[in-house]
């Protein structure tokens, strides 16, 4: 089990206690999404731009199986973007010791980042445009 501390800053001792490891990883995800949410300005264009979809799904009055595609292609491009994300901090961090071999790799994460989001893009536009196509085509 992980052991936090629930203590503040500038208090003496730490008291600790045990925590689950399933809820240590929701804690660290919840970490994770706040420090991506503050630090990187492209989250707030996805959450904008999910809340706009959602809107739009509702009104169109998706299926079942379009949603669960909407969905997972609005997850998956977060995730990706979350990767991307922490790769661009991580380079930052090892800038002074990133040879040629490791800069690919960061490059082969962006390409990959990149197309995961197309991928995400081109499945919400073709659900949404069969859609509107059933209803008014």
């Amino acid at each position: 089990m992980s052991q936090i501390s629930t203590s503040h800053p500038g208090e003496d001792s730490p008291s600790l206690r045990a925590r689950s490891a399933w809820r240590q990883r929701i804690v660290e995800a919840e970490r994770g999404f706040t420090a991506g949410f503050r630090a990187n300005s492209a989250f707030f264009f996805y959450f904008f731009t999910t809340c706009i979809l959602l809107s739009f799904a509702v009104v169109l009055g998706l299926s079942g199986t379009q949603w669960a595609l909407i969905l997972l292609s609005v997850t998956v491009a977060i995730s990706s973007e979350l990767l991307y994300f922490a790769g661009q901090q991580l380079s930052r961090k090892l800038a002074k010791h990133l040879d040629e071999e490791l800069s690919q790799l960061l490059s082969m994460v962006t390409a990959a980042s990149m197309l995961t989001l197309f991928g995400s893009i081109a499945t919400v536009v073709t659900v949404l445009g069969f859609r509107v196509f059933e209803l008014y085509g």
